[in-house]
């Protein structure tokens, strides 16, 4: 071939690339297809090491490709390595064609083919510094497939760190992939870790679309003017003064509310499990749970919802009437665990306004004596907090008894005037209720976690 015919085809080479190019970025993909082929024949009369041949054969790949004809554009684009891999500075534009191969053979159910090209592109990302979680995300869907669970957890671990940032949606389907592969290996703990977390993100998810709540400027008319308003104010601006002057102790008091949000969005999996074993074969719309079914989460939803509002009354420093609630979430907590040991017991309790017999069938199993001795036969050491603990609430205002009467009652004679005086919101109580309030949420944690041993962190 002359000088002058080079130079015509390199030429021809260039303006029909060009137009390949023009024709792709204005959608023609039929017409762009055509320019390329003709490209990739011309470039045959090249010399063989000429780069332009693999160039051709990318781009023509590339177009076959875009026109859903997956078997061609295979053998172009391995066409292509074979010219592009021996020039380093080509190095990105091979991993990315051993990205699309593995996503082709992916698409045509050829496992092998689709493992080695995106091995082979996480290989020259490696060399470059740069990490796809696309490829990331390929390979473990490949392992998944094949059964390879122990090889595709670490990379679903890392797609979930991968994702928090770049992907959030995509997490809780991750975690589940995650979850899976890890009861498949037998790993109950690790499958039990990963649901938790499934749980947690779903309800991160939900609190990031809410809205934020926004105060009114002013309190309505006549707000505090009356003896029902008035207290109540007294009480919201102790609670206020209490979140600034006990910083420390409301800290802790967050945290123990955070155990109890966790635990309760765990034992979702335990409702899971209820689900698979009691009612495995119904169909979703057809399914209604027993009582029996979530009764000890029935109780331990009173009893956070009780530890709430204790601890509403504590900061405001209601401090007789906050024990009272104290007692009620350490009573909730009982008699979970105690239905816990014996499911005739739910039904029991249950029944327990069906007639006069229930009413003394109800006395007679649900005493406080069979409580605690049900509690000491697993745990002596949580049943002496626990009782220790239940009797103070009773002693400091769960009950009229004297401690709370000494600590809340006031007698003066100045003067020539006596006044009988009893606090309804006493601050010089407070440090010490908001430590019991402490206590009671851990002990009453404590006794779920006797029930629910890996579900209460």
């Amino acid at each position: 071939m002359t000088t002058k015919h080079k130079v015509n085809d390199a030429e021809r080479w260039q303006k029909l690339v060009g137009e390949g190019k023009s024709a792709g970025r204005a959608r023609d993909l039929h017409g762009s297809a055509l320019k390329f082929q003709d490209a990739y024949d011309l470039s045959r009369s090249f010399e063989k090491n000429d780069p332009r041949r693999g160039e051709s054969a990318y781009y023509l790949a590339y177009a076959r490709y875009v026109e859903q004809k997956p078997e061609v554009a295979t053998g172009l684009f391995e066409e292509a390595l074979q010219y592009m891999l021996p020039d380093k500075s080509l190095a990105q534009r091979c991993g990315q064609i051993h990205s699309i191969l593995a996503a082709i053979y992916f698409g045509l159910s050829e496992l092998d083919e689709a493992e080695q090209h995106i091995r082979a592109s996480m290989t020259i990302g490696d060399e470059l510094s740069q990490e796809s979680w696309e490829n990331v995300q390929m390979l473990a869907s490949i392992l998944m497939i094949q059964k390879n669970y122990s090889e595709a957890v670490p990379l679903l671990e890392k797609l979930v760190s991968l994702y928090r940032d770049r992907a959030p949606m995509e997490v809780p389907k991750t975690l589940q992939i995650l979850a899976y592969a890890q009861r498949e290996l037998g790993n109950l703990d690790q499958e039990t870790h990963w649901q938790k977390e499934i749980l947690r993100v779903r309800e991160s998810n939900s609190m990031a679309q809410m809205n934020k709540i926004e105060l009114p400027e002013e309190m309505p008319e006549g707000w505090g003017l009356d003896r029902i308003t008035h207290f109540i104010e007294a009480a919201r601006q102790n609670e206020i003064a209490s979140f600034h002057g006990h910083r420390e102790l409301f800290e802790k008091l967050l945290a123990v509310n955070e155990r109890f949000w966790t635990t309760r969005r765990n034992l979702t999996l335990h409702m899971a499990e209820v689900i698979d074993k009691k009612h495995a074969g119904k169909s979703f719309d057809q399914l209604k749970l027993d009582p029996e079914d979530w009764l000890e989460l029935y109780f331990f939803m009173r009893a956070h919802s009780s530890f709430l509002g204790a601890v509403r009354l504590a900061l405001s420093a209601q401090c007789p009437e906050a024990y009272t609630l104290l007692r009620g979430v350490i009573e909730n907590a009982q008699y979970a665990f105690y239905v816990s040991t014996d499911d005739s017991l739910k039904r029991t309790w249950l029944d327990r306004h069906k007639d006069e017999a229930a009413r003394k069938e109800i006395r007679k199993k649900f005493g406080p004596t069979k409580i605690g001795e049900a509690l000491e036969t697993k745990d002596p050491a949580l049943a002496a907090r626990v009782s220790d603990l239940y009797d103070e609430t009773i002693d400091l205002g769960a009950h009229p008894n004297v401690k709370a009467f000494l600590a809340n009652a006031v007698q003066t004679n100045t003067k020539g005037e006596l006044v009988l005086s009893v606090a309804y919101l006493n601050p010089g109580e407070l440090e010490e209720l908001l430590n019991r309030t402490l206590d009671v949420g851990n002990v009453t944690l404590d006794l779920f976690r006797a029930i629910f041993p890996k579900l209460v962190d």
